[in-house]
């Protein structure tokens, strides 16, 4: 496990925060705005990737996905069902992917910088 990701599961909602202020997020956030000056990876600038990766590369993950993030997090939720959990675990293996393949998000930003609509 790591102390970046909490899934959190209420009666109605399942919900995944990144926390950006954890010193791994925080290291990864300064790599991507090397890249671009526009990529200040707050809360919003995580949603701005993620989501844009999500519409790009798995859009099955986007049916009754929402945003609640700020600052210092990101949250993304869906009603708590079987189905969304699953999604909320496949954003979860996404992000820690991306953590421990650095390089791979690195090349992506690199190649969408332009496209990805910063905050």
């Amino acid at each position: 496990m790591n102390e970046y990701i909490t899934i959190t599961k209420q009666q109605d909602s399942i919900s995944l925060t990144l926390n950006v202020e954890d010193c791994v997020i925080i290291e990864l956030g300064e790599k991507i705005n090397d890249i671009c000056d526009e990529a200040y990876m707050n809360g919003y600038n995580w949603e701005v990737l993620i989501n844009y990766y999500i519409e790009n590369n798995c859009n099955n993950l986007l049916d009754g996905m929402h945003f609640d993030s700020e600052a210092g997090s990101f949250v993304i939720y869906y009603e708590n069902t079987k189905e969304n959990e699953l999604k909320i675990n496949e954003i979860r293996d996404t992000i820690n992917f991306f953590v421990q393949n650095q390089d791979d998000l690195i090349a992506f930003v690199k190649e969408n910088e332009s496209e990805i609509p910063w905050d």
